[in-house]
């Protein structure tokens, strides 16, 4: 039992309590304090979502070295596939210089540097 399994699983663990109960859990603290972290796995359990009981088990099992036995008929958590980045438009063309119109002084267009640094 490490402490970056128990941390990935508390992670998913808040994500999906995030999502799913719209609760906020402390993952750090859950890897520190047992009666919390056990506190957590009752209120996830309770929701009644596969995923939230699937990590709740793994947790458990992490945690104290056993799993409840709710984990033999709980699925895998289902993959979600990442949305599709959006791309943005490539920005119109700039305008080209087309010469002097008929109010212009017939001079060219001022340019970023003439002659020296400004």
């Amino acid at each position: 039992m490490s402490d970056s399994d128990k941390t990935a699983v508390a992670a998913h663990l808040y994500v999906t309590m995030r999502r799913v109960a719209n609760r906020v859990i402390d993952v750090e603290w859950m890897s520190k304090n047992e009666e919390y972290a056990r506190e957590i796995l009752s209120l996830a359990r309770q929701q009644g979502a596969e995923d939230l009981t699937h990590y709740a088990d793994l947790y458990e099992g992490l945690m104290f070295g056993r799993a409840s036995s709710s984990s033999s008929s709980v699925a895998a958590a289902p993959v979600v596939a990442a949305p599709k980045p959006i791309v943005a438009p490539e920005p119109p063309p700039k305008p080209r210089y087309e010469g002097p119109n008929d109010d212009d002084d017939g001079s060219p267009p001022p340019s970023r540097y003439i002659g020296s640094l400004r």
